[in-house]
């Protein structure tokens, strides 16, 4: 595995760990607190951060080929 492959999946896993442990992934918008809303904040950050290297990835592998 490419070290932009390993950190995309480290960043993808990290994120989708942190919204689980904010206890709410979706929805909820009325009484949405401080510290969940970080959470889901976090996590969101890491999964977008995951996939944009993993997109960019692909990418970058077909133009190589």
């Amino acid at each position: 595995m490419m070290p932009q492959r390993i950190a995309a999946v480290i960043f993808a896993v990290l994120g989708l760990v942190t919204a689980l442990f904010a206890h709410r992934i979706t929805g909820n918008v009325v009484g949405i607190s401080g510290a969940n809303l970080l959470g889901i904040l976090a996590g969101v950050f890491f999964l977008i951060a995951g996939a944009l290297l993993g997109i960019r990835k692909k990418v970058s592998d077909k133009l190589v080929k």
